[in-house]
């Protein structure tokens, strides 16, 4: 992927897959990529088998569960910014039929 000649494939490879290594039981270094969650999605979705399959799974419920909790921390601060506007509403009102009441008594003296 990294040198494919398409270049959405290559850049997504190279934001998705970073070459890192690590030690292996034997204390030697070895190669492996680093998986960002795009990656792993994109990988696991070319492939055809039972795990495969799991990961996907698994991968579309978690997705599934963010977006959920995305739409109701949305949803709550609309309903704060709401409830705001209805506490701060008599407030202006009050703040406005004051000052029409001010102006009218200024301009009947």
């Amino acid at each position: 992927m990294l040198a494919n000649d398409r270049d959405v494939i290559s850049e997504h490879a190279r934001l998705n897959f970073e070459p890192v290594t690590y030690a292996g039981g034997n204390g030697e270094s070895r190669p492996m990529f680093r998986m960002t969650a795009k990656g792993l999605s994109e990988l696991a979705m070319s492939f055809i088998d039972d795990d495969a399959r799991e990961v996907r799974i698994r991968f579309l419920y978690a997705f599934e569960e963010v977006a959920q909790r995305l739409a109701r921390t949305d949803k709550t601060i609309t309903d704060q910014l709401h409830a705001l506007e209805r506490r701060e509403m008599p407030s202006k009102l009050k703040g406005q039929i004051g000052s029409i009441l001010s102006r009218s008594q200024s301009s009947t003296r």
